[in-house]
């Protein structure tokens, strides 16, 4: 009788060390993070369960990284950190669905931005929608008025 193999789950592909800033981060979000199984990627992003995303390019540093460092000070870890968010500021961090995306959890895990950028989103978001609900209540009451005066 032969034995079956039982099926090993599969190693990640990428040797980044997940730090313990990122976890605590990924908690905050709500979501889960993992060494990404894209050689190419550091983190896979969960989300309820399921893989959403593939961040960081492998081989590139981030402020957690920085931060362990010997060779640079926490001055200088603070500086990268502020230009990776300058440089990668006008990306949007919400889609058109409300939902976060890629480049919010980048900036979030990998550079620890947190709070005003889903802040100013979310603002920006709620705004949008006040202004397309306000539009519509009052393209609704004009329309009941035309069918009340089609009526008379």
């Amino acid at each position: 009788m032969s034995e079956k193999k039982k099926k090993e789950p599969k190693e990640p592909k990428s040797l980044y060390k997940v730090k313990k800033l990122q976890i605590d981060k990924a908690k905050e979000l709500g979501v889960q993070i993992r060494p990404s199984t894209n050689k190419k990627k550091k983190l896979d992003v969960f989300i309820k369960g399921k893989k959403q995303y593939s961040i960081g390019a492998n081989g590139m540093n981030d402020y957690a990284s920085y931060l362990q460092r010997k060779d640079i000070s926490k001055e200088e870890a603070e500086a990268k950190r502020l230009n990776y968010i300058q440089r990668h500021s006008k990306e949007p961090k919400m889609d058109k669905d409300g939902e976060f995306t890629k480049s919010l959890y980048a900036d979030e895990l990998l550079w620890g931005k947190r709070k005003d950028n889903i802040n100013t989103e979310t603002k920006k978001k709620e705004k949008v929608i006040k202004q397309i609900t306000k539009d519509i209540q009052t393209k609704e009451k004009e329309r009941e008025k035309k069918l009340k005066m089609k009526k008379n």
